[in-house]
Protein backbone atom coordinates (compact mmCIF):
# COMPACT_ATOMS: atom_id res chain seq x y z
CA UNK A 1 0.00 0.00 0.00
CA UNK A 2 1.43 3.47 -0.86
CA UNK A 3 2.41 6.01 1.83
CA UNK A 4 0.70 9.49 1.49
CA UNK A 5 2.19 12.29 0.28
CA UNK A 6 4.68 11.83 -2.78
CA UNK A 7 4.67 7.62 -1.13
CA UNK A 8 4.92 6.52 -5.52
CA UNK A 9 8.80 6.91 -3.75
CA UNK A 10 9.35 3.09 -3.14
CA UNK A 11 10.66 0.33 -5.09
CA UNK A 12 7.09 -0.98 -6.37
CA UNK A 13 6.65 2.13 -7.88
CA UNK A 14 3.06 2.56 -5.86
CA UNK A 15 1.84 6.22 -6.75
CA UNK A 16 2.25 7.09 -2.99
CA UNK A 17 -9.37 24.02 5.09
CA UNK A 18 -11.09 26.55 5.69
CA UNK A 19 -13.99 27.30 3.93
CA UNK A 20 -15.12 31.33 2.91
CA UNK A 21 -16.75 32.86 5.55
CA UNK A 22 -19.47 32.87 3.28
CA UNK A 23 -21.80 30.33 2.83
CA UNK A 24 -23.75 28.95 -0.12
CA UNK A 25 -26.67 29.34 2.04
CA UNK A 26 -26.37 33.22 2.63
CA UNK A 27 -26.12 33.56 -1.27
CA UNK A 28 -29.18 31.92 -1.03
CA UNK A 29 -30.77 34.10 1.38
CA UNK A 30 -30.06 37.11 -1.06
CA UNK A 31 -31.23 36.01 -3.77
CA UNK A 32 -34.79 34.80 -1.94
CA UNK A 33 -34.97 38.08 -0.47
CA UNK A 34 -37.24 39.57 -3.15
CA UNK A 35 -37.33 43.11 -4.15
CA UNK A 36 -33.78 43.09 -4.51
CA UNK A 37 -32.02 45.37 -7.37
CA UNK A 38 -29.73 42.79 -9.66
CA UNK A 39 -26.87 46.22 -9.73
CA UNK A 40 -27.41 45.69 -5.29
CA UNK A 41 -27.45 42.02 -5.91
CA UNK A 42 -24.18 41.69 -7.34
CA UNK A 43 -22.67 44.25 -5.69
CA UNK A 44 -23.50 42.09 -2.08
CA UNK A 45 -23.00 38.59 -3.78
CA UNK A 46 -19.13 39.52 -4.60
CA UNK A 47 -19.18 41.86 -1.16
CA UNK A 48 -19.57 38.05 0.29
CA UNK A 49 -17.38 36.34 -1.21
CA UNK A 50 -14.79 38.99 -1.29
CA UNK A 51 -15.05 38.80 2.51
CA UNK A 52 -14.16 35.32 2.34
CA UNK A 53 -11.76 35.26 0.26
CA UNK A 54 -9.87 38.01 2.61
CA UNK A 55 -7.76 38.00 5.63
CA UNK A 56 -8.87 35.03 8.12
CA UNK A 57 -8.44 34.29 11.77
CA UNK A 58 -6.41 31.15 12.51
CA UNK A 59 -9.60 29.48 13.33
CA UNK A 60 -11.37 29.78 10.07
CA UNK A 61 -8.05 29.16 7.92
CA UNK A 62 -7.92 24.97 7.76
CA UNK A 63 -11.50 25.34 6.43
CA UNK A 64 -10.84 27.75 3.66
CA UNK A 65 -7.94 25.71 2.76
CA UNK A 66 -10.21 22.68 2.81
CA UNK A 67 -12.24 24.01 -0.21
CA UNK A 68 -9.43 25.80 -2.27
CA UNK A 69 -7.37 21.99 -2.03
CA UNK A 70 -10.92 20.59 -3.49
CA UNK A 71 -11.10 23.38 -6.27
CA UNK A 72 -7.48 21.93 -7.27
CA UNK A 73 -9.12 18.28 -7.89
CA UNK A 74 -12.18 19.30 -9.67
CA UNK A 75 -14.07 17.99 -6.50
CA UNK A 76 -16.51 21.05 -6.35
CA UNK A 77 -16.74 22.55 -10.11
CA UNK A 78 -19.52 24.76 -9.13
CA UNK A 79 -17.40 27.14 -7.00
CA UNK A 80 -15.01 26.94 -9.41
CA UNK A 81 -16.42 29.05 -12.18
CA UNK A 82 -16.23 32.35 -9.37
CA UNK A 83 -13.21 31.18 -7.26
CA UNK A 84 -10.21 31.16 -10.30
CA UNK A 85 -10.93 34.95 -11.70
CA UNK A 86 -10.42 36.14 -7.92
CA UNK A 87 -6.31 37.16 -6.78
CA UNK A 88 -5.12 37.99 -3.08
CA UNK A 89 -3.06 41.30 -2.99
CA UNK A 90 0.50 40.97 -2.94
CA UNK A 91 1.81 38.48 -0.21
CA UNK A 92 -1.42 36.91 -0.16
CA UNK A 93 -1.92 36.02 -3.73
CA UNK A 94 -3.86 32.82 -4.77
CA UNK A 95 -4.04 32.09 -8.41
CA UNK A 96 -6.63 29.42 -9.23
CA UNK A 97 -5.35 28.13 -12.55
CA UNK A 98 -3.19 26.09 -13.29
CA UNK A 99 -5.02 23.62 -11.40
CA UNK A 100 -4.23 19.59 -10.39
CA UNK A 101 -6.92 18.30 -12.63
CA UNK A 102 -5.65 19.63 -15.40
CA UNK A 103 -3.08 16.87 -15.35
CA UNK A 104 -4.26 13.45 -17.05
CA UNK A 105 -3.75 10.43 -15.42
CA UNK A 106 -0.77 8.42 -16.32
CA UNK A 107 1.25 5.37 -15.14
CA UNK A 108 3.42 5.47 -11.82
CA UNK A 109 6.30 5.09 -13.88
CA UNK A 110 7.13 4.82 -17.23
CA UNK A 111 7.09 1.82 -19.15
CA UNK A 112 10.28 -0.25 -19.71
CA UNK A 113 11.91 1.84 -16.91
CA UNK A 114 15.27 -0.14 -15.49
CA UNK A 115 14.25 -0.46 -11.81
CA UNK A 116 18.22 -0.07 -11.37
CA UNK A 117 17.49 3.56 -12.06
CA UNK A 118 15.02 3.99 -8.96
CA UNK A 119 17.11 1.64 -6.30
CA UNK A 120 15.65 1.25 -2.26
CA UNK A 121 17.41 2.64 -0.64
CA UNK A 122 18.06 6.09 -2.30
CA UNK A 123 19.90 9.63 -1.50
CA UNK A 124 18.25 12.33 -4.04
CA UNK A 125 19.00 15.86 -4.28
CA UNK A 126 15.93 17.97 -5.44
CA UNK A 127 17.31 20.35 -8.17
CA UNK A 128 14.04 21.88 -9.68
CA UNK A 129 10.54 22.65 -8.72
CA UNK A 130 7.28 24.47 -9.59
CA UNK A 131 7.23 27.18 -7.26
CA UNK A 132 3.89 26.51 -6.26
CA UNK A 133 3.21 29.02 -3.25
CA UNK A 134 0.72 30.99 -5.35
CA UNK A 135 -1.39 28.22 -6.57
CA UNK A 136 -0.91 25.85 -3.38
CA UNK A 137 -2.30 26.89 -0.29
CA UNK A 138 -0.71 23.85 1.17
CA UNK A 139 2.58 24.89 -0.44
CA UNK A 140 5.79 23.56 1.62
CA UNK A 141 7.64 26.28 -1.00
CA UNK A 142 10.41 23.08 -1.59
CA UNK A 143 11.60 25.84 -4.35
CA UNK A 144 12.18 28.21 -1.50
CA UNK A 145 13.95 26.03 0.84
CA UNK A 146 17.59 25.78 1.17
CA UNK A 147 19.76 22.29 -0.32
CA UNK A 148 16.42 20.33 -0.29
CA UNK A 149 17.23 16.42 -0.72
CA UNK A 150 15.66 13.38 0.28
CA UNK A 151 16.55 9.59 1.73
CA UNK A 152 14.09 7.14 0.05
CA UNK A 153 13.23 3.77 1.33
CA UNK A 154 10.53 1.42 0.96
CA UNK A 155 8.50 2.58 3.51
CA UNK A 156 8.48 6.20 2.75
CA UNK A 157 11.34 8.81 2.58
CA UNK A 158 13.15 11.31 4.67
CA UNK A 159 13.19 15.30 3.70
CA UNK A 160 16.13 17.20 4.64
CA UNK A 161 16.81 21.24 3.93
CA UNK A 162 18.83 24.11 5.47
CA UNK A 163 17.25 26.22 7.71
CA UNK A 164 18.02 29.81 6.28
CA UNK A 165 20.90 30.58 3.57
CA UNK A 166 23.75 30.84 5.87
CA UNK A 167 26.07 28.55 5.06
CA UNK A 168 26.18 27.36 9.01
CA UNK A 169 22.40 26.83 8.86
CA UNK A 170 21.68 23.88 10.93
CA UNK A 171 19.55 21.43 9.05
CA UNK A 172 15.76 20.26 9.39
CA UNK A 173 14.29 16.70 8.66
CA UNK A 174 11.45 15.38 8.30
CA UNK A 175 10.65 12.00 8.66
CA UNK A 176 7.76 11.20 6.62
CA UNK A 177 7.77 7.48 7.65
CA UNK A 178 6.84 8.47 11.36
CA UNK A 179 3.38 8.51 11.72
CA UNK A 180 3.68 9.48 15.13
CA UNK A 181 5.16 12.99 14.88
CA UNK A 182 2.93 16.23 14.98
CA UNK A 183 3.73 17.43 11.43
CA UNK A 184 2.11 14.37 10.19
CA UNK A 185 -0.47 14.13 12.21
CA UNK A 186 -1.30 17.43 10.36
CA UNK A 187 -0.34 16.05 7.44
CA UNK A 188 -2.71 13.03 7.54
CA UNK A 189 -5.91 15.42 9.06
CA UNK A 190 -5.04 17.63 5.69
CA UNK A 191 -4.80 14.67 3.64
CA UNK A 192 -7.95 12.94 4.81
CA UNK A 193 -10.51 16.01 4.10
CA UNK A 194 -9.01 17.09 0.75
CA UNK A 195 -8.36 14.05 -0.65
CA UNK A 196 -11.35 11.72 0.33
CA UNK A 197 -10.56 9.45 -2.89
CA UNK A 198 -7.32 7.99 -4.28
CA UNK A 199 -7.89 9.89 -7.64
CA UNK A 200 -8.16 13.36 -5.95
CA UNK A 201 -4.46 13.62 -4.96
CA UNK A 202 -1.72 11.39 -7.21
CA UNK A 203 1.78 11.26 -8.28
CA UNK A 204 3.77 9.70 -10.41
CA UNK A 205 7.22 9.78 -12.11
CA UNK A 206 6.80 10.95 -16.06
CA UNK A 207 10.26 11.00 -16.98
CA UNK A 208 13.56 8.14 -15.77
CA UNK A 209 16.82 8.57 -17.21
CA UNK A 210 20.79 9.43 -16.71
CA UNK A 211 22.24 12.81 -16.89
CA UNK A 212 25.70 12.65 -17.01
CA UNK A 213 25.71 8.83 -15.46
CA UNK A 214 23.05 9.75 -12.69
CA UNK A 215 19.88 9.21 -12.71
CA UNK A 216 17.15 11.95 -13.54
CA UNK A 217 13.99 11.57 -12.06
CA UNK A 218 10.55 13.84 -12.93
CA UNK A 219 7.82 13.44 -10.81
CA UNK A 220 4.30 15.06 -11.31
CA UNK A 221 2.80 15.65 -7.43
CA UNK A 222 -0.40 16.61 -6.44
CA UNK A 223 -0.70 16.61 -2.84
CA UNK A 224 -0.61 19.12 -0.13
CA UNK A 225 2.58 19.98 0.23
CA UNK A 226 3.50 19.93 -3.56
CA UNK A 227 1.39 20.68 -6.59
CA UNK A 228 3.54 20.54 -9.95
CA UNK A 229 6.39 19.24 -11.45
CA UNK A 230 9.62 17.59 -9.52
CA UNK A 231 13.51 17.02 -11.05
CA UNK A 232 15.47 14.99 -8.66
CA UNK A 233 19.19 14.26 -9.45
CA UNK A 234 21.50 11.81 -7.56
CA UNK A 235 24.45 13.30 -9.22
CA UNK A 236 24.51 16.52 -7.14
CA UNK A 237 22.01 19.43 -5.52
CA UNK A 238 22.28 22.26 -8.03
CA UNK A 239 21.30 21.76 -11.31
CA UNK A 240 24.02 23.25 -14.04
CA UNK A 241 22.68 25.65 -17.03
CA UNK A 242 22.75 22.23 -19.55
CA UNK A 243 20.72 20.51 -17.33
CA UNK A 244 18.14 23.18 -16.45
CA UNK A 245 17.97 24.05 -20.07
CA UNK A 246 17.21 20.64 -20.73
CA UNK A 247 14.82 20.31 -18.25
CA UNK A 248 12.55 23.35 -19.26
CA UNK A 249 12.72 22.04 -22.83
CA UNK A 250 11.51 18.50 -21.75
CA UNK A 251 8.79 20.09 -19.85
CA UNK A 252 7.57 22.67 -22.01
CA UNK A 253 7.07 20.00 -24.54
CA UNK A 254 4.74 17.78 -22.80
CA UNK A 255 1.21 16.95 -23.24
CA UNK A 256 -1.60 16.30 -20.90
CA UNK A 257 -1.18 19.54 -18.62
CA UNK A 258 2.35 18.65 -17.41
CA UNK A 259 3.35 21.69 -19.53
CA UNK A 260 1.18 24.30 -17.59
CA UNK A 261 3.67 23.46 -14.72
CA UNK A 262 7.10 24.42 -15.57
CA UNK A 263 9.99 24.80 -12.86
CA UNK A 264 12.73 26.51 -11.22
CA UNK A 265 16.24 26.02 -9.90
CA UNK A 266 16.19 24.97 -6.02
CA UNK A 267 17.53 27.32 -3.36
CA UNK A 268 20.79 26.06 -3.42
CA UNK A 269 24.46 26.88 -1.95
CA UNK A 270 27.52 26.01 0.03
CA UNK A 271 27.24 25.05 3.61
CA UNK A 272 29.64 23.99 6.27
CA UNK A 273 27.45 22.11 8.52
CA UNK A 274 27.34 18.47 7.45
CA UNK A 275 23.60 17.05 6.23
CA UNK A 276 22.98 14.64 8.78
CA UNK A 277 21.21 12.13 6.37
CA UNK A 278 24.04 9.32 5.31
CA UNK A 279 24.05 10.07 1.67
CA UNK A 280 26.73 12.56 -0.45
CA UNK A 281 27.26 15.89 0.71
CA UNK A 282 27.19 18.09 -2.46
CA UNK A 283 27.93 21.48 -1.64
CA UNK A 284 29.52 20.93 1.14
CA UNK A 285 32.65 23.59 1.69
CA UNK A 286 35.18 21.42 3.56
CA UNK A 287 34.57 18.49 1.00
CA UNK A 288 33.04 19.81 -2.08
CA UNK A 289 31.89 16.59 -3.30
Amino acid sequence: QAFLGRELKTLSFSPLHRHSSASNSQASEIVDGGGMSSALFRFLLALIFLRGLGELDPEEEEDEELQVCLLQTSLVPARAQILPEVQRSEGHQRTRQPECFEVSHFPAVPPNTDPGLIPMPSYWYLVAATDDIKTNPYSWAYAKKRNVREYWTDAGFILYWQESDSQDAPWTSIDLRNSSLPVMQRYYESHKKSCPTPESCWSAFWHVQLWEGYPLLFNWCCQEDMVGNEVFWAGGQTASKELMAYVDELIANQTGGLQKFPVVPTNTGSYSTQCPWGGGQSGEVSHGV
